[in-house]
């Protein structure tokens, strides 16, 4: 795997969360229908980002999903979305091509590995994975940047 350093500027988003057995499907959904509404897919240069919130625990299949897209400040939030500002951090990043969320797990451990094995330090900022492809792609089609935030 490949491991780039990387310094994650400040990112004004729109968010939107889904909880259960796989909210993954659930939170682009509304992200995306809340988009298509605005008119807000066919800008070029915007960015998406997901995460687990919360992470899945032991025993329990119901977890939660969030997912950003890039906004400008001109964007209000509405109904399910909200606006965020994320301050942004230094991350290792590693490019996937998933084809399920076990792609995605062994990406992460991959890249825990790399980042443990460069001597590196787990920081406190969120972690993140960056949807390369139109917001709303099937997971198939798309690749990932997974971005394990780093102390400085």
């Amino acid at each position: 795997m490949e491991m780039r350093i990387v310094r994650l500027g400040a990112l004004h988003v729109a968010a939107a969360r889904a909880i259960g057995a796989e909210p993954e499907a659930d939170a682009f959904r509304i992200l995306v229908d809340w988009a298509r509404s605005r008119g807000l897919l066919g800008r070029e240069g915007y960015r998406v980002f997901g995460f687990n919130n919360p992470s899945p625990t032991p025993g329990s299949p119901v977890y939660g999903y969030e997912v950003w897209m890039t906004v400008g400040p001109e964007v209000r939030p509405d109904g399910p979305v909200q606006i965020k500002d994320f301050a942004g951090g230094l991350y290792a990043v590693a490019r996937i091509r998933p084809r399920s969320g076990d792609d995605i797990s062994r990406g992460w451990e991959e890249l825990h590995r790399c980042v443990a094995g460069a001597g590196r330090c787990h920081g406190s900022h969120q972690w993140l994975e960056e949807h390369i492809g139109p917001l709303g792609a099937p997971l198939e089609e798309c690749e990932m940047d997974l971005y394990y935030p780093l102390a400085e």
